[in-house]
């Protein structure tokens, strides 16, 4: 599904959602659906995290992650396929966006979105730590933190624990082959995340 409305940031897309009071959601991934007609749009981090979720509970679809960081949803029967690609690329994630995003995951449901006055994300808080608005807007408008609608609860988006998975791949030196199975692995942990959300009532805010 293409968004007409989908317009650059200063750290990635904006994609439209009428559930935030913006209009706007940063976008984790750029989706391309190829079938009987091809279509390109964005997706949040949340949105993604439910098409995987759904894709590995399919005995039909197959999930595979490649070096640059894509992602590709096939369905055996239809041969349709679906290729995410991530919007910020994991290689960007610097040391310091490793360790918030270490702190975020740590906090588990304890992460939440603040915000200013006018409705504009100003921080994290993440147990006893909180991430200045800065990194926040970094985070957020790269994709890497998914926020599932009406609440203020953030976790690790599949982009974010993608891009994490690139910075300790990197500082392990291992072999690139090694890569594409963090990928997935990060992908489905993201997904697994979300399927929690929506099923824990104590994860519902």
């Amino acid at each position: 599904m293409a968004h007409p409305g989908t317009r650059p940031s200063r750290h990635g897309i904006l994609t439209p959602r009428s559930y935030l009071p913006g209009g706007y959601a940063p976008a984790a991934f750029k989706e391309t659906v190829l079938g009987k007609d091809d279509t390109t749009g964005y997706l949040t981090g949340w949105d993604a995290d439910g098409l995987i979720q759904r894709a590995a509970d399919h005995p039909r679809r197959t999930i595979h992650a490649l070096l640059h960081g894509e992602i590709r949803i096939r369905d055996r029967r239809s041969h349709r396929e679906v290729r995410l690609r991530p919007v910020a690329h994991p290689k960007r994630l610097t040391a310091r966006q490793y360790t918030d995003l270490e702190l975020i995951e740590r906090a588990g449901n304890g992460a939440q979105l603040r915000y200013d006055p006018d409705g504009t994300p100003c921080a994290v808080e993440a147990g006893f730590w909180r991430i200045p608005y800065t990194q926040t807007s970094i985070l957020l408008g790269r994709g890497w933190l998914s926020q599932r609608p009406h609440t203020d609860q953030v976790y690790l988006s599949a982009a974010g624990r993608m891009a994490m998975s690139h910075r300790w791949h990197t500082q392990q030196r291992l072999p690139a082959r090694v890569m594409t199975g963090l990928y997935l692995d990060a992908a489905l942990t993201a997904a697994d995340e979300a399927r929690v959300r929506l099923i824990d009532p104590a994860c519902r805010g």
